[in-house]
């Protein structure tokens, strides 16, 4: 008998190691059931919160142009029409968002000024005369008709208080409407959005389910094998 072989059969029996179960990242393990259940459960979860997303109320939003003018503006020396006009909007946005203004409009629309006061909102782009009256409501025809009368009461107000100042006609602010309102479009909630609160709540879903299942199928293995 050979020496080699006598090595060979007196060298100590090696085990085959058993197979190391397959993971993901070295985290957690890759089990295909439980994948499939955590891939239910993040579509179910998705599912879930863009539906919670959709059944909210609706808010519809209408916008009411307007445009600030001054005679001797356009007629006399100084700084330019647009960035004097500009500057102005900011109060005029302000004044929009008092009682003053809400309370004529409730008056004008016929709805409780809480209400009113809680849609109307203002806006100035850019450097410009224009301003822009918006109100946000439940219903696309509530929000036309309050935008249109706060633009309304808030042109009617600033010409009495210069009337009352005794302002002359040439260098009074006009606030004019250059576009009225259309009935309020649909600003939430929305598709997009309900897909963006779905995508992210299924994710955290399949995650979540995931991991929890992960570690129920790893307790259950380490019990059968003691």
């Amino acid at each position: 008998m050979s020496d080699s072989l006598i090595e060979r059969m007196t060298e100590p029996e090696q085990r085959i190691p058993p197979p190391q179960p397959r993971t993901l990242g070295g985290i957690v393990t890759l089990s295909f059931p439980v994948l499939a259940a955590a891939l239910i459960g993040g579509l179910l979860a998705g599912a879930i919160g863009a539906s919670v997303v959709l059944r909210q109320p609706k808010k519809f939003l209408a916008s009411t142009v307007t445009v600030l003018e001054q005679q001797s503006v356009f007629a006399g020396p100084g700084e330019g029409v647009v960035a004097k006009l500009s500057a102005i909007r900011a109060t005029y946005g302000i004044l929009a968002k008092t009682h003053t203004i809400s309370a004529g409009v409730a008056k004008r629309t016929g709805f409780p000024e809480a209400i009113v006061a809680r849609a109307i909102d203002v806006a100035a782009p850019g450097q410009s005369q224009v301003l822009l009256v918006a109100a946000t409501t439940r219903t696309p025809l509530a929000s036309q008709k309050i935008a249109d009368a706060a633009a309304a009461e808030l042109a009617a107000y600033v010409k009495a208080r210069q009337d009352a100042f005794k302002v002359p006609a040439a260098e009074q602010i006009v606030l004019t409407v250059a576009a009225p309102a259309a009935p309020g479009r649909l600003v939430e909630p929305t598709r997009r959005r309900a897909l963006e609160i779905g995508g992210f709540a299924g994710v955290l879903g399949l995650v979540v389910i995931y991991l929890l299942a992960d570690a129920l199928r790893t307790r259950r293995v380490a019990r059968r094998r003691r």
